[in-house]
């Protein structure tokens, strides 16, 4: 089972190309949904912290919207959607958050 794994990283592509080599496991089995999980785990830890939904607003509707926009250039239009309904629900947090200022 370990010489596999060893055998599978090969030191060039990692070199190269870090970040996909790393996370090409995860979005092959996931999809590019796999990036979801981060966001949502970062923004979370965002609240958690901070207790301010104005500041989660400005982190989901940025993230949200450079992963949309990095789908749609890079051709993978199956996650777009969700993508945007996130950059949505950053600008409606964003938007409650400063209508209703405590």
């Amino acid at each position: 089972m370990i010489s596999w794994l060893i055998g599978a990283i090969n030191g060039t592509t990692l070199l190269n190309d870090p970040w996909n080599t790393i996370v090409s496991p995860f979005t092959d089995l996931l999809g590019t949904g796999f990036y979801m999980i981060p966001v949502g785990a970062i923004g979370a830890g965002l609240y958690v912290k901070t207790k301010n939904p104005v500041m989660v607003g400005m982190y989901l509707l940025s993230s949200g919207s450079l992963l949309a926009g990095g789908s749609i250039f890079a051709g993978m239009m199956g996650m777009v959607p969700i993508y945007i309904m996130v950059t949505a629900a950053g600008i409606a947090s964003l938007m409650i958050g400063l209508l209703l200022r405590r």
